[in-house]
């Protein structure tokens, strides 16, 4: 924490916090930017897990026709679910991926990319799932 507080940033804020803890409109206002920055994280959140599932799904349908399971999706939907899922994993692509939260953007971008392009194929896979679990 000591590493932070030294911060032209941080201390910065601790001036205007100095102003701001004695002003109750200000303090409120405080409050209600922070209540909507944590709603922006929710958003994103549940954004991430969309992406998430997209994801495990491209790898489920990949790994289902590694194991020669399902063989009924076009090669071309293979060849472009596999290139996602090899940008996914590559960690110096457009945007390098140890660039914190920046870095992934252009992981998600190729990602949702590639399932909507593949969609049908993607929701054949899906049914073929549904059929597979239902028969077990």
């Amino acid at each position: 924490m000591s590493k932070f507080k030294k911060t032209r940033a941080f201390r910065e804020s601790m001036h205007k916090a100095e102003k701001v803890v004695l002003d109750k409109n200000k303090l409120q206002w405080l409050i209600d930017r922070v209540s909507e920055r944590i709603d922006h994280f929710d958003d994103a959140r549940e954004n991430i897990n969309e992406f998430l599932h997209k994801l495990k799904t491209l790898k489920r349908m990949v790994k289902a026709y590694l194991k020669g399971e399902y063989r009924e999706v076009p090669w071309k939907s293979i060849l472009l679910a596999t290139a996602a899922l090899l940008y996914f994993v590559t960690p110096l692509d457009f945007i390098p991926d140890f660039i914190p939260v920046i870095g992934w953007i252009d992981d998600i971008s190729i990602v949702l990319w590639v399932f909507k392009s593949i969609n049908d194929d993607i929701l054949d896979f899906l049914e073929y799932e549904l059929e597979k679990d239902s028969a077990s």
